[in-house]
């Protein structure tokens, strides 16, 4: 018959542990004598699951990563990829710190994220392991129409109506001329021809001019 205290119950129950540790089960045989062994359960390795999402530049903040561990705790720590060297030693330097909540970026850019499981009672700790995550650059979505049905009333006009999902609508009326992000207006009759154009930035491509 088995107990895990001496002093305990007996049974012919074989115990069972669910928690790492160790544990001291006493015994008896036949003759009543007591005996005892010890059992260790070994900690666990947990197991990580990680990948990178699929992002594009939103103007928002985006969750890096997918992640999940069977146990202890996810930390990370995220520094942002470049090829300038002055510029990747600073950022070393001011890397965010590790953090149990997944990383989140805003801006274009490729992204180093670093990652271990801090243990626990019952799962061990794991070495960091890092992966390289990108926000794509936006593709802006522009619409710009002609204003219909104008006729010469002796008052400027707008000619247009223009929009876009990013950045700002310049507009010229020479395609290498200086470009404004004043809607043109003219008083006039007559046929006008009006470029416009997205200016290229670090999280966004440019558009035009057309």
């Amino acid at each position: 018959t088995f107990s895990l205290t001496s002093d305990g119950d007996y049974s012919s129950e074989i115990p069972t542990g669910t928690n790492a540790g160790s544990y001291t089960v006493y015994y008896k045989d036949s003759s009543e004598n007591v005996s005892t062994i010890n059992v260790t359960i070994n900690k666990a390795d947990p197991v990580v699951t990680i990948s990178a999402n699929d992002l594009t530049y939103t103007g928002e903040a985006q969750e890096l990563v997918s992640a999940s561990t069977t146990g202890g705790t996810l930390t990370y720590s995220v520094n942002k990829k470049t090829t300038n060297l002055l510029v990747s030693f600073f950022t070393s330097l001011f890397s965010s710190g590790s953090s149990g909540t997944i990383p989140t970026k805003t801006d274009a850019g490729t992204y180093t994220v670093t990652y271990s499981v801090t243990g626990d009672d019952n799962f061990n700790s794991t070495q960091e392991s890092s992966l390289d995550v990108e926000i794509k650059k936006a593709t802006p979505t522009v619409s710009v129409t002609a204003n219909e049905n104008l006729t010469y009333n002796g008052e400027t006009q707008a000619l247009l109506t223009g929009s876009t999902s990013f950045g700002e609508l310049l507009y010229s009326e020479t395609e290498d001329g200086t470009y404004t992000s004043t809607i043109p207006t003219k008083t006039n009759a007559g046929t006008y021809t009006i470029y416009y154009k997205v200016e290229e930035t670090d999280n966004y491509y440019g558009y035009g001019p057309y």
